[in-house]
């Protein structure tokens, strides 16, 4: 796959047009929107192709898999690959990286043109970001956060517990366990929200950026980072914020922020994450500590 000039061009106009200026204006942009294309440049490499359908152990031809830029009738062209949800082969989807706003009537055209190219997937809708509150009309998958680290003044850590720094991966065991009971409880975010994997974890404890909270019973929480720069911005990527069900309510989360942000404020300029748009407690906690909506992901099922 060649990605065109013509379609850089339009892609870094559309960004520039709903992404916030401090991201946009910053001096290393346009070397990270134009590295993140070429990784979906090679998302259509052979090999690559090969290699994600034994991963998968799909019945697919690997050129299924195959990332490709598609032209609209307006000569306007989008760029479109397969992806699946949580890595379940039952739920393919089309992922599009557009260049132009998504009227009803050039995502009617593009719904045609990849259920046309990537038919003997059978792929159940597709996926793109935009600028947030737009395409209100479509399903929500999740959003963008982000937001500059500054230091702040800790409130007072309630009685009994501990907020620490570590390296130590003891509690994880623990941490799945509640996951998944909370998830159980919670089935509209069955499918979206996942319980952190131990490399990940490993991944944030390498970054110094793994905060464990502990009461009388041991573990009651974690909030983890790694090293991920946002369209080139020095940031933090937020891969977890849990607390256990005997903290929920006790106004613990915007303390515990606080004081792994102002550790993380030595390396690091920015914070983002992105949140499962039903995931309604953990985009509250965001939002209440000085985080906003960026992007939007949006998906669009297609008939049955």
């Amino acid at each position: 796959m060649k990605i065109t000039e013509q379609f850089k061009t339009q892609y870094l106009d559309y960004l520039r047009r709903y992404l916030p200026q401090e991201i946009t204006q910053n001096t290393d942009f346009l070397n990270a929107v134009f590295t993140g294309l070429d990784e979906l440049t090679e998302l259509s490499a052979p090999e690559v192709c090969a290699a994600r359908k034994n991963g998968l152990a799909i019945s697919c031809e690997s050129t299924d898999l195959a990332e490709r830029m598609l032209k609209l009738a307006n000569g306007n062209e989008f760029i479109a690959g397969a992806r699946f949800k949580n890595l379940d082969i039952n739920f393919p989807f089309i992922e599009i990286t557009p260049a132009t706003e998504m009227s009803p009537e050039i995502l009617c055209e593009i719904s045609r043109i990849v259920q046309d190219q990537f038919k003997n997937l059978r792929p159940k809708g597709l996926k793109f970001k935009s600028k947030p509150t737009a395409h209100s009309n479509f399903e929500q998958w999740s959003h963008t956060v982000f937001g500059r680290i500054e230091k702040k003044e800790i409130s007072q850590i309630p009685t009994g517990l501990d907020l620490s720094f570590t390296q130590n991966l003891d509690w994880h065991q623990r941490y799945a366990t509640e996951y998944y009971e909370r998830i159980a409880e919670k089935q509209e975010l069955n499918g979206f929200v996942r319980v952190g994997q131990l490399d990940e974890f490993q991944e944030s404890a390498k970054d110094q950026a793994l905060l464990v909270a502990s009461d009388a019973d041991g573990f009651c929480g974690v909030i983890a980072g790694t090293n991920n720069p946002l369209y080139g911005l020095s940031a933090i990527y937020m891969i977890e914020s849990y607390l256990s069900k005997r903290w929920v309510g006790k106004k613990l989360a915007p303390i515990a922020h606080d004081f792994f942000l102002n550790e993380l404020a030595k390396k690091y300029d920015y914070v983002w994450g992105t949140i499962y748009a039903k995931n309604l407690s953990s985009l509250k906690t965001a939002l209440r500590v000085g985080r906003r909506i960026i992007e939007t992901e949006y998906f669009v099922r297609f008939d049955d």
